[in-house]
């Protein structure tokens, strides 16, 4: 990721109604680089629904999966997908 300072990048107009709406750092998303789930992802979430139902805490789901706690507990609270069994 590259960062650049907005006055270098965008039209002075543009920059201007910008800062309208806001002052301070702003990230703006690439249109080409977009992180699709792989098949990795879900063999990934699987192992984490039975680990999670064997006991094992978010917590310790987490570092075992090097995830934030967030990401474990919105794995494990998803609704069931048509066709995917909850473990």
């Amino acid at each position: 990721m590259k960062s650049s300072t907005a006055y270098k990048v965008l039209p002075s107009r543009l920059l201007r109604q910008l800062q309208s709406y806001w002052t301070g750092l702003l990230w703006v998303p690439s249109r080409t680089r977009r992180r699709f789930k792989t098949a990795g992802d879900a063999a990934r979430n699987v192992s984490i629904l039975r680990w999670r139902a064997k006991g094992w805490s978010i917590r310790r789901l987490a570092r075992r999966f090097h995830l934030s706690s967030t990401r474990v507990f919105e794995i494990v609270s998803q609704p069931p997908r048509r066709g995917r069994r909850r473990v």
